[in-house]
């Protein structure tokens, strides 16, 4: 008997051993599940539901589990909290009995119980869109002389499925757009999906519903980035995650730079088809109004090598032929080229400040033609994708994509799942 007992020992135990590891593994699962899929609008039913079922899906009743006494359904029990800086927790507990074959000679053992618990955080996010609302986005190319992406067919509904991933109880969110020049039209709030107005209200109001078509100007994307950098630097929340996802359909054709006294963003364009008459170089004002409307006001326009006409009251280029690169820190001409070489890198520069201050970034470009469409390489260096050449890993680590369009929705469904990713443990 005393042999038989000692046996037991190694093989009964050896049993429940197995079983704590089995229900250790199904709850963590069960446990990220849970707060990976929390919606305060149902204050975590669903989420339960899905952790029920994840659990269910990693600790079978069969096999060694099976020894459950009467072959009963180990069920889990989840609960939400959050902790001191409104994190969330789910905290998951689960127990099962299983049948002895030794030790089982003494009735007190002839079943174990064996448990577990796991805890599973999801942390808070404070995030900026950065749109792309330039002419070549128009859903019919309004007009554009040199085409268009068809991006504003294509960015409200992915826009939109994007948000819905993310919840306004937890997260908080603002939108950035920009063309020629850069607004912000949703401030960094929790009701970034019911407010008013609100992430895909503002969207729609570019679309043309309602007011005016509003997908008009050039590719002010160091504007846009600077406005994101600058309101997710304002929100003081330590144990949130900080992202910044940027979109764009093209190169960076407008820069910024202060002429004669005045802030300005200037921009040249690629050559237009016949036909089209668009001034070689433009000069907009920079002010940035908490809605699209009034946007890519014109300050200067060049149609004879140097800035002369003038339309905004008080602002005076007379003189202005040339502007300081800040690729290599030289005067350049007003050219199409020597402008989207400084505004890319520009761009650039601002992402590494962005993850210097420990935000994600990640970038999205539309490529459906050939007008000029942001270069995966660009997107990679933007974001700090580990496939960019210039990749560091000692700072945060984001992703690129490139969308053809009739995908854009599931690529933005890979970068909320990303972000998501990074938000639990």
């Amino acid at each position: 008997i005393v042999l038989i007992l000692f046996v037991g020992l190694g093989i009964d135990l050896g049993f429940a051993y197995i079983t704590k590891a089995q229900l250790s593994k199904a709850l963590d699962a069960s446990s990220l599940a849970a707060v990976s899929n929390y919606s305060g609008a149902d204050k975590g039913a669903a989420a339960n539901l899905i952790a029920q079922n994840t659990f269910w899906a990693n600790y079978a009743t069969n096999g060694v589990s099976g020894r459950a006494t009467g072959g009963a359904q180990v069920t889990p029990h989840g609960t939400f909290s959050t902790d001191a800086n409104g994190n969330l927790i789910y905290s998951n507990t689960a127990s099962a009995k299983i049948n002895t074959f030794f030790i089982g000679l003494l009735p007190q053992w002839k079943t174990l119980t064996v448990g577990d618990t796991a805890v599973s955080t999801r942390y808070r996010v404070v995030m900026s869109l950065v749109l792309d609302r330039s002419g070549s986005m128009a859903p019919d190319c309004g007009g554009v002389c040199n085409g268009c992406s068809d991006g504003g067919t294509y960015l409200p509904p992915a826009v939109s499925q994007f948000i819905s991933i993310f919840d306004e109880t937890l997260d908080q969110a603002a939108l950035v757009t920009f063309a020629s020049s850069a607004s912000n039209d949703v401030v960094m709030t929790h009701q970034f999906k019911t407010g008013t107005p609100n992430i895909n209200s503002a969207v729609a109001r570019i679309n043309g519903t309602p007011a005016i078509n509003l997908w008009t100007g050039g590719t002010c994307s160091i504007a846009g980035l600077t406005n994101a950098l600058v309101i997710n630097n304002s929100v003081i929340a330590p144990t949130s995650v900080k992202v910044v996802v940027f979109f764009t359909d093209g190169l960076a054709d407008t820069s910024q730079g202060v002429f004669n006294g005045h802030a300005l963003n200037f921009g040249r364009y690629l050559p237009p088809p016949p036909g089209c008459l668009i001034p070689a170089t433009e000069f907009y004002l920079t002010n940035a109004p908490e809605t699209s409307l009034g946007q890519n006001t014109t300050a200067c326009t060049d149609t004879a090598g140097k800035p002369a006409t003038c339309t905004a009251p008080g602002v005076s280029l007379t003189g202005v032929t040339q502007f300081t690169s800040s690729v290599d820190g030289k005067l350049h001409n007003f050219d199409f080229l020597d402008i989207t070489a400084d505004a890319t890198n520009r761009c650039v520069l601002i992402a590494n400040q962005m993850r210097a201050a420990s935000n994600y970034v990640y970038a999205v470009g539309l490529d459906t033609t050939t007008i000029g469409a942001p270069t995966l390489q660009l997107l990679q260096e933007i974001a700090n994708d580990p496939a960019s050449g210039k990749f560091d890993d000692t700072q945060p680590v984001g992703a690129a994509f490139v969308s053809n369009g009739t995908d854009l929705t599931e690529v933005f469904q890979q970068v909320a799942a990303d972000i998501i990713l990074r938000l639990v443990q």
